[in-house]
């Protein structure tokens, strides 16, 4: 897998994606779209209407019940990011940052999580 050499200028699509929290609940239901090189996007609704779901499954760190997600052509799965070097590659280009600085992974602010990662 050439990772360097993707000319998508899709940077993250959706196919007909679908998650089910404990299997059951329905969280999201048949969303599609894409991200295009550049573009700048909000996710935006009420609470609990899959904001954070739909941005977890985005980032790898949760995978869709059904359907596809993509990153610059490339599937985001539990099997692609079982590959190193397709980890890496992806892990380099795209982060998540909470937005409530109590949630932080391991550092108490944003910015010293950021530098962690660096």
């Amino acid at each position: 897998m050439d990772l360097m050499k993707s000319n998508s200028k899709k940077m993250i699509s959706l196919e007909k994606v679908n998650y089910n929290y404990f299997d059951t609940i329905p969280a999201l239901s048949n969303v599609s779209l894409e991200v295009a090189q550049g573009e700048r996007f909000a996710v935006i609704g009420a609470n609990g209407t899959g904001k954070t779901t739909i941005l977890q499954m985005m980032n790898g760190l949760i995978h869709p019940s059904s359907g596809k997600i993509f990153f610059r052509g490339y599937e985001i799965s539990k099997q692609t990011l079982k590959d190193r070097g397709f980890l890496r590659f992806f892990r380099e280009r795209v982060g998540f940052v909470f937005q409530d600085s109590d949630v932080q992974l391991f550092c108490p602010t944003v910015l010293d999580d950021l530098l962690y990662g660096g």
